[in-house]
Formats: structure tokens, sequence, C-alpha cells
């Protein structure tokens, strides 16, 4: 059990807050381990949120302080910070090599690999701004993943610890519209919650499921929620792309709902009856009590269901250059659809052994004291937690002008001068 003293001083509050659902988890690292001391999940009441973006702030902010003052009970003191993580709507990611000349006799440390990081994300965002994008909106970096480093030119898994006199690094960046994180910035507001790190949701689930040492390995990710699915690809030793389709379990429920005349919430409960099998007992919008196998309504969400992992298998395809990965590794509340494996492992042409759903026990270095959220739902909130430990306060710096706040690169040499001009002030 965790010391309450050192749960208080240094914990990690992680927070995913999905389209249908907020769960948020309290944990510590503890002996190289995350240890979660307590867990939440909380649904929203009404649909708030469509593929991944918030539409109703307060609505939203309320289920979060529902979750935020349910682990404050369990843990017994004041929360007031968080981890959080976007979905990839609108989704752009940027690729690009970021160099530095150091001092030889210089040990490299984390500080000058943060600060190479750092210049990546800065010229990914310089290119992205040099391009006409459709409409209005400016774009901010949510994660990262480094693809490899090099050392005087050479690759190289870690640069900590050596000396040399020029380090690059390949950085694939990601980029959301600023509407959807600033959304997100809003309902921590209301929430009196301070963001302290802020990725990706493929990069979250990745880090925990895929770690580095498999990432030899072709393998996709598809992390199945009800608004949005998020795809992450990795191969040869790194993280070659990210992507996503606006098509996930949401169109399912309102499938269901149209062909048993019941309202979202009743379908959302009848889809999740799928995978026990039998028969499913609902009320429909008169009043009336009805019985229906769950064979039948996986029949009737068949042609959904096909819609989904073809469009899952296209943008799979696309960002592993044609090919069908090795295997495909399936998160997400939507990855429990009976069929969903079956149907994504015809359609890539590779073995049904080799499509599978992960849940949180299939975790390594994770010590859960509370039971619960052990199947696939569980993995990204974690993954949240992890990418939260490493990058610590590192990826953004809040920066109020004249009233408005703006999130900016945390770039150690930001100062009011240059701040001001990132603003366009």
């Amino acid at each position: 059990m965790l010391r309450t003293d050192a749960l208080r001083k240094n914990y990690i509050f992680a927070l995913d807050i999905g389209t249908r659902t907020v769960i948020g988890i309290i944990a510590l690292v503890e002996s190289g381990r995350l240890r979660i001391a307590a867990q939440h999940v909380v649904e929203h009441e009404s649909r708030t949120m469509f593929d991944g973006q918030i539409h109703n702030i307060s609505e939203v902010a309320g289920t979060v302080l529902e979750v935020k003052r349910t682990l404050e009970k369990k843990v017994g003191f004041k929360l007031d910070r968080a981890a959080i993580a976007a979905a990839g709507r609108s989704l752009i990611t940027k690729r690009c090599r970021a160099e530095m000349e150091i001092k030889s006799e210089v040990e490299i440390d984390g500080n000058l690999i943060n600060s190479l990081e750092v210049a990546g994300i800065k010229s990914a965002h310089r290119e992205l701004d040099s391009e006409v994008l459709e409409g209005p909106e400016r774009y901010y970096c949510v994660g990262y993943s480094v693809v490899k480093y090099y050392l005087n030119g050479y690759p190289i898994t870690n640069l900590a610890g050596h000396s040399g006199s020029l380090i690059s690094a390949d950085i694939l960046a990601t980029f959301l519209p600023e509407s959807v994180v600033n959304s997100l910035y809003a309902v921590l507001r209301r929430a009196e919650l301070e963001p302290v790190n802020l990725t990706l949701e493929p990069i979250a689930a990745l880090e925990v499921l895929i770690p580095e040492n498999m990432r030899l390995l072709n393998l996709a990710l598809v992390d199945i929620g009800a608004g949005t699915s998020d795809i992450a690809i990795t191969r040869k030793g790194s993280v070659a792309a990210y992507g996503m389709v606006p098509v996930a379990g949401d169109e399912i429920t309102e499938c269901i709902a149209e062909a048993y005349l019941v309202d979202f919430n009743e379908a959302e409960r009848i889809k999740r009856l799928l995978e026990s099998g039998g028969d499913i007992v609902y009320k429909d919008i008169l009043g009336t009590e009805n019985t229906v196998p769950a064979a039948e309504v996986a029949k009737i969400i068949e042609p959904e269901l096909d819609r989904l992992t073809a469009e899952l298998t296209s943008a799979i395809l696309s960002l592993n250059g044609g090919e069908p990965p090795r295997t495909v590794f399936c998160v997400g509340g939507g990855a429990r659809l009976p069929g969903l494996t079956d149907g994504l492992s015809r359609r890539l042409g590779i073995d049904s052994r080799k499509v599978a759903v992960r849940g949180r026990e299939a975790v390594n270095n994770v010590i859960v004291e509370e039971e619960g959220l052990d199947g696939p739902e569980g993995v990204t909130v974690t993954g949240i937690g992890v990418v939260a430990v490493k990058r610590y306060n590192r990826n953004f710096v809040a920066v109020r002008v004249n009233g408005e706040e703006f999130s900016l690169f945390n770039s150690k040499d930001l100062n009011v001068a240059n701040a001001l001009g990132l603003v366009e002030f």
C-alpha cells in the first residue's frame, strides 16, 4: 500500500477524457514501476462530445469534477494537477530532423536531449506554418516521438552519457487544431486542475503496450474509442506513423438505436451486452420491454461494423506503405465489439490470431491496487500516466496576454519578447 505522504507529494493524476466516459487514475512511480493507487470511471450523462471533440465544456467539466472528487475521497487529499491526452481528430503529422552542435568535451545529459527534441518540434511547427491549411485555425503540437537519434552522424539508440560534436534526432511530431486543445484546457480550468502534460492518445497507448524493445517489429496499434479510432505504426525500431479515422463505437450505437427504437444510452447498454451473448432485455422509447437475442443485434450492426473495419484497414495500409503489419493490437472500449478482430484480419489478409485485443493486464511494470479497468479501456489512461512521468511539465508553458491564455512550447529559452511574437501580439 502506498504511503499517503509520498503519494500526496509525487502523485500523477492521469485523465482520459473520452467521447463516452472520463477515466481517472492516481499513480506513483515506485521502484521503476507505476503503482496505481486509485481509479474511477464516469459516463457523460448526455452526448457532450462527438468524434473526440468537446461540444459542451461545462458538462464535460462536470464529469471530470465527479471523477476528481471521487478520487480525492479515495486518496484523502486535494488534486490540483492532471495529465491529459487528445484524440486524433483532424490530426496532422510532420517528420523532421533537428541538429545541434555541442562542445566535444561536454557529456550529453537530459537537458541537452530535451533541447534537441524541442528544436525538432519547432522545426516541424515552422514547416506546418509555411503550408496553406484550409480554415483559420492554428495547430498545436500535442505529442511527438523520437524516430532515431544520431551522434556525429551515426545512428544511436540513446545519447545520454556520450560525448561528441554533433547530435541529431528525427522527430515525428503530431498536431491538432487549437480548438481541440483549448477545449481540453478549458475543461481542466473549470475542474480547478492545472495541465502538467498533454499527449496524443495513440502515443499514450503505444508507450505501455509496444515498448521500445518491440518496435523493431512492424506492428499496428488501434485505439477504438466511441468517437474516433486512433492508429500508430511501428517498424525498424521506432514509431513510423500516426493516424486516425473518424469512425468508431458511436456509429454502432446509433445503428442499434435506429433499429430498436431506443435512446442513445439504452443503445449503448445493448451494445455492451453483445459480448456476453444470450438474450438482451431492453426498453424502447415507448416504454415497452422487449427481448432480443445478441446474435440478432450482431447481425443488425454488421454493415456498420464492416464499414468500421474497412476504414481501419484502409488507414493502416496507407500508413504502413500499402503492406499489412505483422500484428495488430486493439485497445479502447470499441475493441470489445464482437467480430471486429475477425473483420480486421480478413480485410488485412493476416492470420486471425495476429489481430488481438489487449488489456491493461498485458502492460508490464504496472501494479494496480484496485480491481477494474483491466480490459482494453484501461490501457490509454495508464499510458497517459507513463508519458506524464517521462515528460512531466516539459511540453507546454501557459502564458497569459491581456487576459487570454496561450499554450506555447516550453523551449527553455522562452522570454517575454519571443512569447509575444509567437502569439502574434
